[in-house]
């Protein structure tokens, strides 16, 4: 009977094998790894992805400051293929900003940062003169790297007073930044009014899930997009005022990808001013979503009328062919109506249902009597549970 070699195979592997394993855990898993044996005592701290969770971690927050520090100090992977930190509100602005700091002097390819949920009891964040490289202002963080391909933000700003986030990423490809405004409100007890300077001449995606404030300013920053998606908490009204009234947007030749949407059930013609003034930028338009995202707010609100649009964009005659409605409340809508009339080379409008209720089933049979200006156009019903 052959007798079965106990060999600790895994082990023998190469170091660039085994922290590419590692990889894929947590850093929490990664680091307790280190028991195993000798051989894995230091093979976490070349691991390329530090993957910190504060809730996955420990309760205490001092501990857990603590266990960042020492991996950030321990890991030395000639780069970083991953950044990913979600911390609690009570840790001070002051250890993200050093943290930060140490993560912007590697060689990093991608950042996830989140603050979770702020607490039912809020108390007013840390003041102090906080300090990010090469920045000296009051409640500012600072994203500098030569490297940085893509960073998600999350509710980052809860935590800074006055708030400005700089990022300077040449490199940058891709921009997720959530805001979580109302909150905030609350936190400071005044006007809020969030400042998001940005230098990334390659940004090609941008996906922002923020109040309509501020956002014409960070738009005027990424003219290179190539696609845009936007979810508002605002009401389509203030948004749309805020793009009227600024009319210095810039030319967005490069993009074709626009998706545009809220949290509140809405259904004024703001919605279609808004859209029409986005599309004037994007002559090279081909591919264009809208509609209700995941209600959460339902209420009604007396809005002054906005008068139809006066300019047809030029992408509706030339370049857009693909349109997405997410929700049955858009259909028989002015937005709708206003699309189907000018979009003269669409050739395909997809309706994303939640399920066959006979809301959905009316709105169907009022978009099949728009006149629709494309004779190549088709309509396709789209099953779609998750309505995203």
């Amino acid at each position: 009977m052959t007798e079965i070699e106990d060999v600790d195979r895994i082990s023998s592997l190469p170091d660039e094998i085994l922290t590419h394993i590692l990889s894929f855990m947590h850093t929490k898993e990664a680091v307790a790894t280190s028991v195993l044996s000798k051989r894995w005592e230091f093979i976490w701290t070349r691991v390329p992805v530090i993957d910190l969770f504060e809730y996955k971690i420990m309760q205490s927050s001092l501990s857990f400051k603590a266990f960042v520090d020492r991996v950030l100090i321990l890991n030395d992977a000639p780069f970083l293929r991953l950044f990913r930190l979600h911390f609690r509100n009570d840790i001070d602005i002051l250890h993200f900003c050093s943290w930060m700091r140490n993560v912007m002097r590697r060689n990093i390819f991608e950042i996830e940062v989140g603050c979770m949920p702020l607490p039912k009891k809020i108390t007013r964040p840390l003041k102090g003169n906080l300090v990010s490289e090469n920045l000296k202002n009051l409640g500012s963080v600072c994203f500098r790297s030569s490297s940085l391909r893509r960073l998600e933000m999350q509710d980052i700003v809860t935590r800074l007073q006055n708030p400005t986030v700089i990022i300077d990423a040449p490199s940058l490809e891709y921009l997720f930044n959530y805001n979580h405004v109302s909150d905030i409100k609350a936190l400071f007890g005044e006007p809020f009014q969030p400042k998001l300077k940005i230098n990334a001449p390659s940004l090609a995606e941008a996906q922002f899930r923020i109040r309509g404030y501020g956002l014409v300013e960070m738009l005027k920053q990424i003219p290179s997009l190539k696609t845009l998606d936007i979810v508002t908490t605002e009401w389509f009204h203030d948004f749309a005022g805020e793009l009227r009234a600024v009319n210095q947007l810039p030319i967005f030749p490069k993009l074709t990808c626009l998706d545009v949407g809220s949290w509140l059930s809405n259904k004024h013609p703001s919605h279609l001013m808004m859209l029409v003034l986005l599309c004037e930028h994007a002559p090279n338009l081909v591919s264009l979503k809208y509609g209700v995202k995941r209600l959460m707010l339902d209420r009604k609100r007396e809005e002054p009328s906005d008068l139809p649009p006066t300019v047809v964009p030029k992408c509706l005659s030339s370049t857009l062919k693909v349109i997405d409605i997410y929700s049955y409340q858009m259909i028989d809508h002015v937005v709708t109506r206003y699309l189907l009339q000018y979009a003269t080379v669409l050739q395909i409008i997809r309706i994303h249902l939640k399920r066959s209720s006979m809301k959905e089933i009316d709105a169907i049979s009022k978009l099949m009597e728009i006149p629709i200006a494309s004779s190549v156009c088709k309509i396709v019903i789209c099953r779609d549970p998750s309505n995203l």
